[in-house]
Protein backbone atom coordinates (compact mmCIF):
# COMPACT_ATOMS: atom_id res chain seq x y z
CA UNK A 1 0.00 0.00 0.00
CA UNK A 2 1.42 3.40 -0.97
CA UNK A 3 1.52 6.45 1.30
CA UNK A 4 -1.24 8.06 -0.79
CA UNK A 5 -3.60 5.07 -0.43
CA UNK A 6 -2.82 4.82 3.30
CA UNK A 7 -3.84 8.46 3.77
CA UNK A 8 -7.16 7.86 2.01
CA UNK A 9 -7.95 4.66 3.96
CA UNK A 10 -7.85 6.54 7.27
CA UNK A 11 -10.64 8.91 6.20
CA UNK A 12 -13.44 9.22 3.68
CA UNK A 13 -11.97 10.08 0.29
CA UNK A 14 -12.82 13.43 -1.25
CA UNK A 15 -14.64 12.88 -4.56
CA UNK A 16 -15.61 15.31 -7.32
CA UNK A 17 -17.88 14.68 -10.30
CA UNK A 18 -17.11 16.74 -13.40
CA UNK A 19 -18.90 17.09 -16.70
CA UNK A 20 -18.49 19.40 -19.68
CA UNK A 21 -20.57 22.48 -20.36
CA UNK A 22 -23.01 22.62 -23.27
CA UNK A 23 -23.54 24.88 -26.23
CA UNK A 24 -27.14 25.82 -25.46
CA UNK A 25 -27.60 28.27 -22.57
CA UNK A 26 -30.18 30.47 -20.93
CA UNK A 27 -29.85 34.21 -21.64
CA UNK A 28 -29.40 35.39 -18.06
CA UNK A 29 -26.81 34.83 -15.31
CA UNK A 30 -27.66 31.67 -13.36
CA UNK A 31 -25.97 28.94 -11.34
CA UNK A 32 -23.97 26.98 -13.90
CA UNK A 33 -26.06 23.80 -13.65
CA UNK A 34 -29.18 25.85 -14.49
CA UNK A 35 -27.55 28.06 -17.13
CA UNK A 36 -26.83 25.17 -19.48
CA UNK A 37 -29.81 23.66 -21.31
CA UNK A 38 -28.42 20.17 -20.95
CA UNK A 39 -30.17 17.05 -19.69
CA UNK A 40 -26.67 15.63 -19.01
CA UNK A 41 -25.76 18.44 -16.61
CA UNK A 42 -29.16 18.36 -14.88
CA UNK A 43 -28.86 14.57 -14.46
CA UNK A 44 -25.35 14.91 -13.00
CA UNK A 45 -26.63 17.48 -10.53
CA UNK A 46 -29.42 15.14 -9.39
CA UNK A 47 -27.28 11.97 -9.30
CA UNK A 48 -24.10 13.16 -7.61
CA UNK A 49 -25.05 13.59 -3.99
CA UNK A 50 -22.44 13.56 -1.21
CA UNK A 51 -19.67 14.99 -3.39
CA UNK A 52 -18.74 18.19 -5.19
CA UNK A 53 -19.98 18.80 -8.73
CA UNK A 54 -18.03 20.87 -11.23
CA UNK A 55 -18.51 21.85 -14.85
CA UNK A 56 -15.65 22.22 -17.29
CA UNK A 57 -16.17 25.27 -19.51
CA UNK A 58 -14.17 26.81 -22.33
CA UNK A 59 -14.60 30.32 -20.92
CA UNK A 60 -14.38 29.88 -17.14
CA UNK A 61 -12.39 26.66 -16.81
CA UNK A 62 -13.51 24.33 -14.02
CA UNK A 63 -16.35 25.87 -11.99
CA UNK A 64 -18.66 24.78 -9.18
CA UNK A 65 -22.08 23.72 -10.45
CA UNK A 66 -23.70 26.27 -8.12
CA UNK A 67 -21.47 29.16 -9.23
CA UNK A 68 -23.44 31.94 -10.89
CA UNK A 69 -22.02 32.72 -14.32
CA UNK A 70 -22.95 34.87 -17.29
CA UNK A 71 -23.98 33.36 -20.62
CA UNK A 72 -21.12 33.25 -23.15
CA UNK A 73 -20.24 31.88 -26.55
CA UNK A 74 -16.81 30.23 -26.52
CA UNK A 75 -16.01 26.78 -27.84
CA UNK A 76 -13.46 24.44 -26.34
CA UNK A 77 -10.63 23.49 -28.67
CA UNK A 78 -7.28 21.81 -28.13
CA UNK A 79 -5.40 25.10 -27.74
CA UNK A 80 -7.84 26.41 -25.13
CA UNK A 81 -7.82 23.06 -23.31
CA UNK A 82 -4.00 23.17 -23.06
CA UNK A 83 -4.15 26.64 -21.51
CA UNK A 84 -6.69 25.45 -18.91
CA UNK A 85 -4.93 22.26 -17.73
CA UNK A 86 -2.87 23.85 -14.93
CA UNK A 87 -5.83 25.92 -13.66
CA UNK A 88 -8.02 22.81 -13.65
CA UNK A 89 -5.32 20.83 -11.84
CA UNK A 90 -5.16 23.52 -9.17
CA UNK A 91 -8.90 23.15 -8.52
CA UNK A 92 -8.70 19.35 -8.42
CA UNK A 93 -5.76 19.23 -6.01
CA UNK A 94 -7.89 18.68 -2.88
CA UNK A 95 -9.69 15.61 -4.30
CA UNK A 96 -8.68 11.97 -3.99
CA UNK A 97 -10.82 10.80 -6.93
CA UNK A 98 -12.11 12.59 -10.01
CA UNK A 99 -15.12 11.19 -11.84
CA UNK A 100 -15.61 12.60 -15.31
CA UNK A 101 -19.02 12.01 -16.89
CA UNK A 102 -18.39 12.31 -20.63
CA UNK A 103 -21.76 11.39 -22.16
CA UNK A 104 -22.53 13.64 -25.11
CA UNK A 105 -19.47 15.88 -24.61
CA UNK A 106 -16.68 16.54 -27.08
CA UNK A 107 -13.54 14.41 -26.65
CA UNK A 108 -11.38 17.50 -26.08
CA UNK A 109 -12.98 17.96 -22.62
CA UNK A 110 -12.05 14.43 -21.56
CA UNK A 111 -8.49 14.85 -22.83
CA UNK A 112 -8.22 18.05 -20.82
CA UNK A 113 -9.36 16.22 -17.67
CA UNK A 114 -6.93 13.37 -18.33
CA UNK A 115 -4.01 15.80 -18.64
CA UNK A 116 -5.00 17.64 -15.43
CA UNK A 117 -5.30 14.39 -13.46
CA UNK A 118 -2.04 13.08 -14.88
CA UNK A 119 -0.29 16.32 -13.87
CA UNK A 120 -1.63 15.87 -10.32
CA UNK A 121 -1.14 12.11 -10.23
CA UNK A 122 -4.85 11.68 -9.37
CA UNK A 123 -7.01 8.70 -10.31
CA UNK A 124 -9.60 9.54 -12.98
CA UNK A 125 -12.77 7.54 -13.49
CA UNK A 126 -14.46 8.21 -16.84
CA UNK A 127 -18.03 7.09 -17.39
CA UNK A 128 -21.06 7.83 -19.53
CA UNK A 129 -22.03 7.31 -23.15
CA UNK A 130 -24.48 8.70 -25.72
CA UNK A 131 -26.55 11.57 -24.30
CA UNK A 132 -27.03 10.52 -20.66
CA UNK A 133 -26.16 6.84 -20.80
CA UNK A 134 -24.59 5.48 -17.65
CA UNK A 135 -25.97 8.24 -15.44
CA UNK A 136 -27.25 5.66 -12.95
CA UNK A 137 -23.70 4.31 -12.55
CA UNK A 138 -22.58 7.48 -10.78
CA UNK A 139 -24.20 6.88 -7.34
CA UNK A 140 -22.73 3.35 -6.97
CA UNK A 141 -19.34 4.53 -8.26
CA UNK A 142 -19.37 7.28 -5.61
CA UNK A 143 -20.36 4.70 -2.98
CA UNK A 144 -17.56 2.30 -3.97
CA UNK A 145 -14.98 5.09 -3.96
CA UNK A 146 -16.28 6.35 -0.59
CA UNK A 147 -15.78 2.87 0.82
CA UNK A 148 -12.31 2.58 -0.81
CA UNK A 149 -13.56 -0.29 -3.01
CA UNK A 150 -11.86 1.03 -6.14
CA UNK A 151 -11.58 -2.41 -7.75
CA UNK A 152 -15.39 -2.72 -7.70
CA UNK A 153 -15.86 0.04 -10.26
CA UNK A 154 -14.32 -2.22 -12.89
CA UNK A 155 -17.59 -4.19 -12.95
CA UNK A 156 -19.32 -1.33 -14.78
CA UNK A 157 -19.51 -1.80 -18.54
CA UNK A 158 -18.91 1.82 -19.65
CA UNK A 159 -16.31 2.90 -17.10
CA UNK A 160 -12.60 3.54 -17.64
CA UNK A 161 -10.15 3.91 -14.77
CA UNK A 162 -6.96 5.91 -15.30
CA UNK A 163 -4.56 5.46 -12.42
CA UNK A 164 -2.11 8.35 -12.68
CA UNK A 165 -0.90 7.78 -9.10
CA UNK A 166 2.80 7.01 -9.04
CA UNK A 167 3.97 4.45 -6.49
Amino acid sequence: MTKKSQKISNRSPKIVVVTACSKRKENTPLPAWKLYKSSRIKAIYRNSKNCDIKILTAKYGLIDADEIINPYDQKMNEKRARTLVSKIAKKLRKYDFVIYYKAGASKVYMECMKKACELLEKPLIVCGYNIIGGINDIPPIIKYLSENKVESIKEFKHVSFYNFVKA
